[in-house]
Order: C-alpha cells, then sequence, then structure tokens
C-alpha cells in the first residue's frame, strides 16, 4: 500500500498494522490449503494470474465471502463477491 502510494505513512510497522487490524474485524484471513491450489487448475478465469486463480479457488473450497477490488474476480460466478472499490 505504501509503495504503490495508496497510504503515505503506516502508523506501526506493517506486520503489527496488520495484525491489530485483522484483531478489531469481522474478516479472517485464508490460508491457501493443497485443496485449493488444486481446484485452482479447474477454474474458468479469462486469465491466468496464479495469484488470482489461488484467491478464487481459496474463497471457493471455503464458501466464503471474498472482498476484493480486483476486476477479474468481481462478477466471476462460482464464488461470492464483495466488492470493494
Amino acid at each position: 500500500m505504501i509503495r504503490k502510494g495508496r497510504l503515505l505513512v503506516a502508523p506501526t510497522s506493517a506486520q503489527n498494522w496488520v495484525a491489530d487490524d485483522l484483531a478489531r474485524s469481522p474478516v479472517c484471513q485464508a490460508p491457501i490449503s493443497g485443496e485449493a491450489v488444486m481446484a485452482s487448475e479447474h477454474l474458468t478465469l479469462d486469465h491466468w494470474d496464479p495469484a488470482d486463480r489461488f484467491i478464487a479457488a481459496t474463497a471457493r473450497v471455503l464458501d466464503a465471502m471474498l472482498i476484493t477490488a480486483n476486476q477479474w474476480l468481481i462478477g466471476w460466478p462460482s464464488i461470492k463477491v464483495l466488492v470493494n472499490r
């Protein structure tokens, strides 16, 4: 975020900042599992970015809501997406 110019100053170290935000948020992190990696091979995304494929497959395997602004994942029919723009 800082490198992209979206956040000018981090209030603390990146590690502490993320940990603090996750502790206060109802959002949880989902690790990439072997099941999601295998499921990513069977997705019909319009592009082949491996990170996007792992993210989409993880959401699908966990039946989780994905919060994203990624245009490639918004509107994809097999996952639930909450648009964050």
